[in-house]
This record gives structure tokens, sequence and C-alpha cells, in this order.
């Protein structure tokens, strides 16, 4: 019967209900605008210069050819007329002093047709004898010609997408002598190096010409440019999407080495992750002039504006809340069903909602509100609630009905609970990134070689809006390509 009694008798805690009025909102003081932030990439690329010979030789004349009056320039002989025509061999290219030198051997035959006519002296006797007494007698002789033609080639990559050939040729003719009549053989080296070289020039001038006039590397440039401005949808739930807009490009003076021509290609863009449910407008801007640059490392440098909704973050918050309880050292424990977080002034409004109790005599339930500054910390890649604190007037509702809640180990202990690790979706954001990589490298074409590896990908600011929080991550590939076969489109539309 006593201990029926004392059972009886023993009181139960009553659960204390907490609903402090919400604060008022202050003013929203939101920190200076994060700007967009240019995300870079600088592409070193070698050309092999075997590669370029390989061009040049199925693009140069394999045939040269040209006629020129009176080459003999004797009394002796009318009419004359030389007739040339030499054959190329296999092109030598190689680097030298900062320019691309060119060497290429011709062999031919250079033909003299004419008539001769016999002259006073001991000239016109030989020429009587060898041709019995006639005059005018009609001559066609034939000889070997042996050249070597050579050239040199600066290209300049002008601002506007045009290419300055700058070439400079030279002709040297080593052998061409033609024998008249069996008597005399008459030189007409510098009648074919001089005809040789004019045929040269002419052909190079227009190849010059050809070149700066032809803007099939421009409307390339157009295509690419244009296909730089992309819209990718990321997720689906919520819709989230990646705006990536080009604002410059650059690159470096061709360098050319004794097996390898290389330069540098640079390109900045602004990059943004938007939540929204419909598809961002992202309209193609001009191609803008090619601008100099200096070289330096390869590298790809990401550095992206993301936009999270607080809808979003809370869903993220909530989620990790509800997985079990928040203990205090002094024996508290709270169980929380839903939080949200606001910005609030210069900092966030954490509003909770969660039963709390300690031991038997001592519960409570219904919502929180608390203060904190919102930090990102770079080295763990968290964000952290900061000076975590009860509001004013959840303070006064808890001096009233829950005292033994405003405790600095409740505080401390929600403060490492509401920490958000963002390390698993830099994770993840890496695995796609290193994903994206290996399937951009292999869909290069055939002839370049690209390499790329991810350095590293990190979150390296954030700022509260009324609407989202703002952060910016970053990323830096490590990039490098080279070229061992060149094909030129044909003309583009």
């Amino acid at each position: 019967i006593v201990t029926g009694s004392v059972i009886f008798l023993w009181p139960v805690a009553k659960t204390e209900k907490l609903s402090p009025s919400e604060p008022l909102a202050p003013a929203l003081i939101e920190a200076p605008a994060l700007s967009t932030p240019l995300s870079s990439v600088f592409l070193p690329v070698s050309i092999s210069i075997d590669a370029i010979q390989d061009h040049l030789d199925q693009n140069v004349p394999m045939v040269f050819q040209g006629t020129k009056d009176d080459p003999v320039h004797h009394k002796a002989v009318l009419d004359d007329e030389l007739h040339w025509v030499a054959r190329r061999g296999p092109l030598d290219v190689h680097g030298m002093n900062g320019r691309l030198r060119l060497i290429v051997p011709a062999v031919g035959k250079a033909t003299v047709s004419g008539k001769l006519r016999p002259v006073r002296g001991t000239v016109g006797k030989i020429l009587r004898r060898a041709t019995g007494g006639a005059s005018d007698m009609p001559f066609d002789v034939s000889a070997d010609v042996l050249a070597k033609l050579s050239a040199t080639v600066e290209p300049v990559l002008l601002p506007d997408w045009r290419i300055q050939a700058n070439i400079v040729s030279q002709v040297d003719v080593q052998k061409a002598e033609v024998p008249i009549a069996g008597i005399a053989r008459v030189s007409v080296r510098s009648q074919v190096r001089n005809a040789l070289q004019k045929k040269v020039r002419r052909q190079l001038e227009r190849l010059e010409k050809r070149v700066l006039d032809d803007d099939r590397l421009k409307k390339l440039a157009v295509r690419e440019w244009v296909r730089l401005h992309k819209v990718e949808r990321l997720t689906e739930q919520p819709a989230t999407w990646l705006v990536v807009r080009p604002t410059r490009i650059e690159a470096t003076r061709l360098s050319i080495g004794e097996r390898d021509v290389s330069l540098g290609l640079g390109i900045e863009a602004e990059t943004k992750v938007l939540v929204t449910k419909d598809r961002p407008v992202n309209p193609a801007s001009e191609l803008p002039p090619l601008e100099h640059a200096e070289a330096r490392e390869g590298v790809l440098r990401l550095n992206t504006l993301g936009i999270a909704p607080w809808k979003q973050l809370n869903a993220a918050l909530s989620h990790q809340l509800a997985q079990g309880s928040v203990q205090g050292s002094d024996g508290t424990v709270l169980y929380i069903h839903d939080a949200t977080l606001a910005p609030w002034g210069d900092g966030l409004l954490l509003t909770i909602d969660l039963e709390a109790e300690r031991g038997r005599f001592y519960k409570a339930g219904g919502r929180l509100y608390l203060t904190a500054r919102p930090r990102l910390d770079v080295q763990q890649q968290h964000l952290v609630l900061d000076g975590l604190d009860f509001s004013l007037e959840t303070k006064d509702t808890l001096t009233e009905v829950a005292a033994w809640l405003m405790q600095p180990t409740i505080l401390e202990a929600l403060e490492t609970k509401t920490t958000l690790d963002l390390s698993a979706y830099i994770a993840r954001a890496r695995n796609k990134a290193e994903r994206a990589i290996d399937t951009f490298v292999a869909d290069m074409p055939q002839g370049v070689e690209l390499s790329a590896k991810l350095q590293e990908l990190a979150i390296t600011g954030l700022r509260v809006t009324r609407d989202a929080l703002q952060v910016t991550a970053g990323a830096s590939v490590r990039t490098e390509a080279s070229i061992s076969r060149l094909t030129f489109p044909p003309a583009l539309d």
C-alpha cells in the first residue's frame, strides 16, 4: 500500500510550451556584392615542324617553269629563247633563329633555241666551219639545271584573326650551261635564277596574300567562340544550371624552335551556377579582337558563382539536424523537428522547432529563435554559424518558463550540429569534373593530343542575400596540347 501510494504521488514533469514572439526583422545589411568571377584557361600548344613540312609538301607545286627571250646576248645568235622547267624535291623545314627555314632542291632542264649567223673574227670562222658556210642556221640545245630554293617564314597572328606570313625567298642556281653548236658552252645560270626567282616571288606573294585574305581562321574562331556560350543543366531537382559566357581571348606570339612551333591561347569567361526553373538565356556575343599574351603555364582556372536558395539550404540543414539528437554537457537533450535559416541584418536567423528535456523534471517544446553570423571554413570546407545566440525575445521566454535551456553548453552543441560539411558536395563535383575532363580529352580530333589534370576544387567565398546564399568556388586544371598533324578545313559556312 505504501509503495503504491508513493508511486501514485510521484510528480510528473509538465512540458513547458516555448512560443516566443518572432523577432522584428531588421534592415538587411548585405555584404559587398560578389562580382561574377572570371574563369580562365591558358593552353600551350606545340605544332610539330614535321607536321608543317608534311602540310607544305602537299601544297607547294612540284613543277616550276618559264621562258625568257634573248638569254645568250651575243651577236652571233639570233632570235634565241630560253625555256626551262624544274621539278622540286622533298622540302626540308626546320627552325632557325626564331624563323621557319624552308629548303628544297630542284632539278630540271634548260633549252635554248634560235639561229646562228656567221660573224667576223675567230668566232665567225669557227661557226662557218661548223655549219659548212650556211648562215642563220637554227639550233635547239638543252642542258641540265641544278638549283636550290630557300625561304624564311616569320608568321604573325594579327588582332583581326588574320595571319601575316612574312616570307623571304632566295633561289640559287648551281648549274645551267648550254652547249652551242659544239663549239662553246653558254652559262644561263643568271637568266634561269632571275626567271626562277621572279616566278617563286610571284607565287609566294600570291601565297602571302591568300594567307592574309583567308578568313577561315576567323570563321573557325567565331564558331568556337559561339560554342563557348554554354548553358548546361547540372541537376533536375532543384533545376540547377551552369552558365558560361566568354569575355576575352588572347594569344602569345609564335615561338619557333628547332623541331616545333609553339604558341599559347588564353580565354576568360564568366561562369555562374543558377537555380531556376526556366533555362537561362545566354545570347552569343561578338568575337573580340585577339589580344597579346605572355607565355605561362598551361592551366584552367574555373571560378564559379553559385546561387543556393534558402529553401534548398534549409532542406539540407533540416536533414542534418533530424539525424539523432543534440546533447549538452549538462545532460540536456534536444530533439529537433525542423530548422530554417533566413537573412537577418548582417547575419542569419535560425528558427528551430524542438523538444528538450533534462532528466525527469525538465521538459519543454516549441519554437526558438537564434542569431548567428555565417563563416566559411575554407580549409575544412565547412559552413559554420559563428556567434550562435538566442534572440532577445527567446531569452525573455526562456527566463520565464525554461531558464535551464539557457546554457552555453547548449549553444555550443547547436553550433556544432548546425555546421554544414560541404566536402561531400565538393567530392561529387570533383568526380563529375574529372569525368567531364576525360570525355573532353577523348573527343580530341586525330593528330591532337591534350593532357588535362584536375588539381584542386574548393569553395572560396560566400555572401548572404535576401533570396539566397551566394558562394564562389574555384578549380584549377593543368593543361597542355600538341599537334602532330595539320588539317585545315575548307571554307566554313
